[in-house]
């Protein structure tokens, strides 16, 4: 269902570096599928390099040598991401779900994801 993605870091506060966010399109029609979209990662990533965010977007931008445009979803983040949708990893087992109220505190003690 997913059809392009950019990875790139995030600060998250209360905690050290920056934490794994995608911002991906979807086929048309086509709906995020948390749970397998994470089981997909797991299967091909090690753990530590599974985002915490995904972010849905309607287009990627692109310069014109194809270098996708970072920086400004970089410098958005997790909070200023307009009318787009946003799912973060709840769990292993879960995926990724809509965020919810507290996760952004609870990656920061480390209780989340859950394993």
């Amino acid at each position: 269902s997913v059809s392009g993605v950019v990875v790139y870091g995030v600060e998250v506060p209360g905690t050290d570096g920056r934490a794994g966010m995608a911002a991906v399109t979807l086929k048309e029609g086509a709906e995020l599928d948390g749970a397998a979209l994470a089981e997909s990662l797991h299967r091909s990533l090690p753990g530590y390099a599974v985002p915490l965010f995904v972010r849905v977007v309607e287009e990627l931008e692109y310069t014109s040598t194809f270098k996708s445009r970072k920086v400004d979803l970089r410098e958005q983040g997790y909070t200023d991401i307009g009318s787009d949708e946003l799912f973060v990893l709840a769990s292993r087992s879960e995926g990724f779900a809509p965020i919810f109220e507290g996760y952004v505190d609870g990656v920061a003690r480390g209780d989340l994801p859950k394993p």
